[in-house]
């Protein structure tokens, strides 16, 4: 971030003093903002343009808010087994049809009450261990 014009810097700012990035004007929300404001509270992830969500920018909405921050087409196997590793219960967030052994297995080892929303019973997922 240290490339970063003095406006942006300025931006930035303001939503470190807890302004939302919906408040910087859309033609001021460069991929630094955006970065910055996410990595500050990943909520702000649903004011980044379509153009400047990355990989990057989701999983760092779910180091510092959770998977429910992500978007439908955000939230990809990988992206989902990163969020339950970090948080169990996030398994409820996980789409069904993206709910694999292999996340569920992850969410249930980082928190055991994780299990009321994987589609597996325990014995099923007891032989995959």
């Amino acid at each position: 971030m240290d490339n970063m014009t003095a406006l942006e810097k300025e931006d930035l700012e303001r939503v470190r003093n807890g302004a939302w990035l919906l408040s910087v004007p859309k033609e001021f929300r460069t991929y630094g903002v955006c970065i910055g404001a996410v990595q500050i509270n990943g909520w702000n992830l649903i004011s980044v343009p379509d153009k400047h969500v990355t990989t990057d920018m989701c999983i760092a909405a779910i180091r510092q808010a959770g998977l429910y921050v992500l978007l439908g087409e955000q939230r990809t196997p990988e992206l989902c087994l990163m969020a339950v590793r970090i948080a169990g219960d996030a398994l409820f967030h996980v789409p069904v049809g993206l709910r694999t052994p292999e996340i569920c297995l992850a969410a249930i080892s980082q928190n055991p009450k994780a299990i009321q929303w994987s589609p597996y019973s325990t014995l099923e997922l007891m032989s995959l261990a």
